[in-house]
């Protein structure tokens, strides 16, 4: 046989071997990190990046920074200590002012960074009053140049060291808080509907038409002012919001997708660099890759969509969070785990899982 046709079957072989190894494992390549990179034993809760590739992650025992990668592993790796410990559920850093404002389980204030890991630490505590005083902080946004903390009971508005309160409707909660444009918030109450704030609170029209159920996902459609909604035991809702009113709300996802946001608790979702893949996150089964496949009909998100979980890869079995850096890519927040999936999830798989 020729030396040619040798070369041309080799390839071949060499070429079916990896089609076949990657349809059997389909694992995003991802970077892990665990406890012999930072030591303690931290529950990651949200985080956020700088432009010069230092990330600050809200963990149980308050804030630990990281600087990118060093020589030595812990070298890369620091605390902003609060005055007391603290559980930190929510982050938000001001680059113009070199602020890193914090809300957690007791605290709501902010770090004077002087660098990217040591600061003053200045309390807004003592501006709280009434039933909002003691309550979690879970999340903080920026909306008309003023920062919106979000509490159960009501949103925090801060301005000129002071804050507005805008208390939940009365005999219902503020479940949740999405961000589904820049400056505008989406709340969900559960039982009161959902509300709009933009610099005003407004409650939505046509809401009665969604479930009362918690919501842990609000994303584009691929559809303009569209979103796709994405509830624990109700399935996944796309919705047209325009002019503070819910429309042309239609159910688009099989029985089979529910059971399964269901049974794995689905507690977050983001779009992994391209609106046509999607990452799941859940308590009970780590992150899952789901093919958006948004076409004619009652039902597009089914189980079939579903590409790969990727716990084998990222080790991390409970996921609490995601958050996108400065290069897109996502880090997957976990219990005393951290992994970092590429921007583009579609070019990056590995039959060998790419862990380092």
């Amino acid at each position: 046989m020729r030396k040619g046709n040798l070369k041309v079957i080799f390839v071949f072989i060499f070429l079916l071997g990896f089609v076949y190894g990657h349809a059997q494992n389909l694992q995003p390549v991802c970077q892990n990190f665990n406890t012999t990179d930072y030591i303690e034993d931290q529950e990651f809760h949200c985080g956020v990046a700088d432009n010069r590739g230092t990330v600050y992650f809200g963990t149980n025992f308050g804030v630990l920074v990281y600087k990118g990668e060093r020589k030595a592993k812990a070298k890369g790796w620091d605390f902003l200590l609060l005055p007391d410990a603290d559980i930190i559920y929510s982050l938000y850093l001001d680059t113009v002012q070199n602020r890193l404002y914090v809300g957690g389980e007791k605290e709501l204030g902010y770090f004077e960074l002087s660098n990217y890991y040591t600061g003053k630490y200045v309390s807004l505590n003592h501006l709280r009053s009434g039933e909002i005083k003691n309550t979690q902080v879970w999340h903080i946004n920026s909306v008309n140049g003023k920062l919106v903390f979000h509490t159960i009971k009501g949103l925090l508005v801060y301005d000129n060291n002071k804050f507005e309160i805008l208390p939940a409707p009365a005999d219902a909660i503020f479940h949740n808080v999405f961000e589904y444009q820049p400056g505008k918030l989406l709340i969900n109450t559960i039982t009161k509907g959902w509300h709009v704030y933009d610099g005003k609170l407004t409650a939505l029209k046509g809401s009665e038409l969604l479930p009362q159920d918690k919501c842990y996902g609000v994303l584009g459609s691929m559809q303009p002012e569209h979103y796709l909604l994405f509830y624990r035991n109700s399935g996944v809702y796309n919705v047209w919001l325009q002019d503070k009113s819910i429309s042309n709300v239609k159910k688009v996802s099989s029985d089979s997708f529910d059971q399964f946001l269901s049974e794995t608790q689905v507690y977050s979702t983001i779009y992994s660099g391209r609106i046509d893949y999607l990452l799941l996150g859940t308590l009970n089964k780590g992150t899952f890759i789901v093919k958006n496949t948004e076409i004619p009909g009652p039902e597009y998100f089914d189980t079939k969509n579903i590409i790969s979980e990727t716990s084998p890869a990222t080790n991390i079995k409970s996921t609490l969070g995601f958050f996108a850096d400065k290069k897109k890519n996502v880090w997957v927040l976990g219990k005393t785990n951290l992994s970092i999936l590429p921007a583009d999830i579609s070019m990056y798989y590995s039959e060998l899982a790419g862990v380092t």
